[in-house]
């Protein structure tokens, strides 16, 4: 962005849709990783992985203290850990699609104007 004007774009809009797409896979392919690496985990997160002694006890106390997860309270550490890595995919795909929508909407207001220009009598009005 610069000068004065409200949105500078200096890509074409197609270029820009293209790397949202590539935004939005990239996403749907964290979420996939995530969720396989959670179950992972989840599998392996069972009492009898951590046999009670003075070291796994200690880590427990930790692993299990309750911590703020933000918007979605207090809950355990581990939960909030695991909970917090299956939002990554999901804020991915929706910065995508925000910019889907943003440039949709640039584009469509572009080509308004352009037509209402080119209704007015104004020349060398175009369109992207």
């Amino acid at each position: 962005m610069g000068g004065d004007n409200p949105l500078d774009i200096t890509s074409s809009i197609p270029d820009i849709l293209d790397v949202a797409d590539g935004l939005r896979t990239e996403g749907e392919n964290l979420t996939n990783s995530v969720n396989s690496a959670l179950a992972a985990i989840n599998n392996l997160d069972v009492p009898a992985m951590f046999p009670p002694d003075h070291f796994t006890n200690e880590f427990l106390r930790t692993y299990h203290k309750q911590v703020d997860a933000g918007g979605d309270g207090a809950m355990p550490a581990n939960t909030a850990v695991k909970h917090q890595a299956g939002q990554f995919g999901a804020g991915l795909t929706a910065i995508a699609d925000f910019v889907t929508d943003a440039m949709l909407n640039y584009q469509r207001a572009d080509e308004q104007g352009a037509t209402e220009i080119k209704e007015a009598g104004g020349y060398g009005a175009t369109s992207l």
